[in-house]
């Protein structure tokens, strides 16, 4: 069998094979021309663009920067060492498939986890003043894989985020 893509109006079907760093790298490709316009250069870049947004203080010069270079070099390492291999060898797969950077893959991946830890250092009311509380948030739901019939655990997420490029909040 071969990796295809059939679209149904806005709809895309795709059906790949193999294990799951092959199905994410024939993922990735089949999806190539979509994935630099989507959602994953945006989050890479997300918490940098808050820190960066950051009122007061964090407005002076190098505050933002120190903070940023801080999330980059301490922070995305750490949470980096957290992560399975296997996750590692998937973000690197969808970076050979789609030429969007692994790195990209990586920081989108571990956004989420990022924000969260951001929002306990600090208060987002700081962080982002022209917001409400209520456009940050997740919901989601974990299935244990007791509860599959193939044994596989299931994660699903809606993570709802500021957006300066849409003027309201987006939901991911």
């Amino acid at each position: 069998m071969k990796p295809s893509i059939r679209t149904h109006g806005s709809l895309s079907l795709i059906r790949v094979f193999g294990n799951q760093i092959e199905r994410a790298r024939q993922h990735a490709s089949l999806l190539k021309d979509r994935i630099p316009k989507g959602v994953v250069p945006i989050l890479a870049q997300r918490n940098q663009w808050m820190i960066r947004r950051g009122p007061g203080f964090a407005r002076a010069p190098g505050v933002s920067q120190s903070a940023v270079w801080i999330y980059e070099k301490a922070l995305i390492p750490w949470l980096t060492k957290q992560l399975p291999k296997e996750y590692l060898q998937i973000t690197e797969a969808l970076g050979e498939g789609s030429g969007v950077p692994a790195k990209s893959f990586l920081h989108s991946l571990l956004q989420p986890d990022g924000l969260l830890l951001l929002a306990r250092m600090t208060t987002m009311k700081h962080l982002l003043k022209e917001f409400s509380p209520h456009t940050i948030g997740c919901s989601s739901a974990i299935v244990p894989g007791s509860w599959t019939k193939t044994g596989e655990s299931y994660h699903s997420a809606i993570w709802i985020t500021p957006s300066s490029e849409l003027g309201k909040p987006i939901r991911l």
